[in-house]
């Protein structure tokens, strides 16, 4: 054989023999065989090498599956604790190990901490004895009653009911008929219930009590005469509301044009009032006004004048004043929306007018500014009693010069409300400037200004003014503290103010509770037969139903509108209480965003069926309109 010749063989056990050339013997390589199932289960021995080596293997797999089980055997036997984490897992919810099947189960806190097992069966049997040791107790304390016990209950009853008269206020819903039906079909479930009227049909007849299908003459007539306005040349020596009324309608069909209002611009009335004068061009308002103001028109009042209202109308009006003797000239202007009308010709006007204008209103008149506060100031013979500023940008310039004008002569005798709403840079010393001097004012309203905080009220409280009509609607910044100050008496102090109407709807929810409401009423109903009128406390969340036992016993017999709008701790008893309590002078409740209140307050006080109560916010109509009942 030559020199590492590989012989071929054809056992499945017997490697290839190769000759070594140096000793030249043949050598074999055997692979140890491996033990069959059958010998495995005979338990044979065929070679002493292979069980050896059989063996090592099987105990070094035995020692390994010992170890672990002795390492994991107490956590897998019992649920503990969650151990510190030690993987490298950020949360050990992520990791693959957990202490059962189901996760990890924290430790149960038990009486005897000493209990070997702590499973689930005997938690399960503590938690059920100590259920047990809790009803004996209860029932021990149940039978362990005083014999004066049933007279204390009745007592603390009594105490309640005298103290809130509004638990014992009863629905007519709920009649003792219908309790007894009502304890009867429970009684017996399988007679057929009376079907009940789904709660969209109730609020929707309950949304039509005083509203019939057949409308008035009156409404027919409106109605007839917007449809076929173009051809009427004169709607004649008609009443300044229904003169209103036909505008207000035309305006809502688009059609208050030049045409119309020569039409509806009869020469002779005393008051124009347009609620949209947007289409109406200027040289059109110029001829109307030539008309008007000489026949005797006093009150004129534009809203959303647009283009109409500018420096040509503006400089009629002053040459008018000029010809016309003092009982021919305006005296009420209102103005809203006039984007042309420029600050010279403003304060033209102020001055033209200043012997008879008592009442000026600017609303959203953007070029407005330092020349109509300069007007203010030097006015001398300024005879204005209202004074009306809306949404006006003023710089500093401007609000000195109206702090300036302050102190004139029509600002302390004259003056008796005053509108400063939505204005920019109106802040508490600009306020204190304002109410410094010595004045006669008897309306204030001083809404949506954000910078306005509880400084204000106190300069209010300390102004030399009576103030019976106040509105802070949307102060965000004041709060109950400010409130309670501003209507607490203090000796060697002026009294706080006795009002008629207050707005402090959309302020800060926490700002108005039933301890400010009572300090409010308690001042406004100082005097025999009053009290407050018109109450607006939208949004006030800690509002409940002892503020309006308190308004029943204030201001039952003068309060005529109330809006307790998103009011979210009033309830079904309270309202109708109130209701039931109230005289028939009350007129309007507003009651939007009381999602508390049910149909047994809705459908169950004494007015349901009286029309001349309109309350608001009960039926949400599938237009948005406005829901009045």
């Amino acid at each position: 054989l030559s020199n590492n010749h590989i012989i071929p063989t054809t056992s499945r056990d017997v490697r290839p023999t190769i000759l070594n050339p140096n000793h030249h013997l043949l050598v074999e390589t055997i692979m140890p065989r491996k033990a069959t199932r059958s010998s495995r289960r005979r338990g044979g021995n065929d070679d002493e090498e292979p069980q050896e080596n059989q063996r090592s293997v099987a105990v070094h797999v035995r020692e390994r599956q010992r170890a672990v089980a002795e390492r994991e055997a107490a956590r897998l036997a019992r649920p503990a604790a969650r151990p510190k984490s030690t993987l490298a897992h950020a949360d050990r919810k992520k990791s693959a190990v957990s202490s059962t099947p189901f996760g990890s189960v924290p430790r149960a806190v038990t009486k005897n901490a000493s209990e070997g097992w702590c499973g689930p069966f005997s938690v399960a049997r503590q938690m059920i004895a100590e259920r047990e040791e809790t009803r004996l107790e209860e029932s021990e304390q149940a039978e362990a009653t005083h014999p004066l016990d049933g007279e204390m209950e009745a007592l603390e009853a009594r105490k309640a009911r005298e103290a809130h008269p509004s638990i014992q206020w009863k629905s007519s819903l709920l009649s003792k008929k219908d309790n007894e039906d009502e304890e009867k079909n429970a009684a017996s479930p399988k007679k057929k219930r009376k079907k009940m009227p789904s709660m969209y049909a109730t609020r929707k007849n309950r949304a039509a009590v005083g509203k019939t299908d057949i409308s008035s003459l009156y409404d027919l007539c409106i109605d007839f005469l917007v449809k076929n306005f173009e051809y009427v040349e004169s709607v004649g020596y008609v009443d300044a509301v229904i003169r209103k009324r036909l505008a207000h309608e035309l305006v809502a069909r688009n059609a208050l044009e030049d045409e119309a209002l020569q039409s509806l611009a009869e020469p002779g009335i005393e008051s124009l009032e347009l609620v949209d004068a947007s289409g109406i061009s200027s040289s059109a308002l110029v001829a109307c006004l030539e008309k008007l103001i000489p026949r005797g028109l006093r009150y004129l009042n534009l809203d959303q004048a647009g283009r109409c209202f500018g420096p040509k109308a503006a400089e009629l009006l002053v040459e008018l004043s000029v010809s016309l003797p003092a009982n021919k000239k305006l005296h009420a202007l209102a103005i809203g929306g006039a984007y042309l009308l420029k600050d010279e010709d403003s304060a033209k006007l102020v001055s033209g007018l200043q012997t008879t204008l008592q009442s000026i209103e600017f609303n959203a008149c953007p070029l407005l500014g330092v020349g109509l506060c300069k007007s203010l100031r030097d006015s001398k013979d300024l005879n204005l009693r209202e004074l009306s500023f809306e949404d006006l940008n003023l710089t500093n310039e401007a609000w000195a010069t109206l702090c300036a004008a302050a102190t004139s002569p029509f600002w302390k005798g004259r003056l008796e409300s005053l509108k400063l709403r939505r204005m920019e840079g109106l802040t508490d010393d600009r306020m204190q400037s304002l109410l410094t001097t010595p004045t006669v004012l008897t309306a204030l309203d001083l809404g949506l200004n954000h910078l306005l905080t509880d400084a204000t009220l106190s300069y209010l409280r300390s102004a030399p003014c009576s103030v019976s009509e106040l509105q802070l609607t949307g102060l965000k910044n004041i709060t109950a503290a400010g409130l309670e100050a501003f209507f607490t008496p203090v000796p060697d102090m002026r009294p706080p103010p006795q009002l008629r109407l207050l707005d402090v709807g959309q302020c800060d929810q926490e700002a108005v509770t039933d301890a400010v409401l009572e300090l409010v009423l308690q001042a406004s109903s100082t005097f025999w037969a009053s009290g407050l009128a018109s109450l607006n406390i939208q949004g006030a969340s800690l509002l409940t139903d002892a503020s309006l036992e308190k308004l029943v016993a204030t201001c039952g017999q003068t309060l005529q509108e109330l809006n307790v709008s998103f009011c979210t701790q009033l309830t079904d008893q309270g309202l109708g209480y109130f209701v039931d309590h109230c005289g028939t002078q009350l007129k309007r409740l507003d009651l939007w965003g009381l999602a508390q209140i049910t149909e047994i307050f809705l459908d169950g006080h004494g007015r349901t069926n009286d029309p001349t109560l309109k309350v608001s916010g009960v039926w949400m109509k599938r237009n948005s309109v406005l829901s009045i009942r």
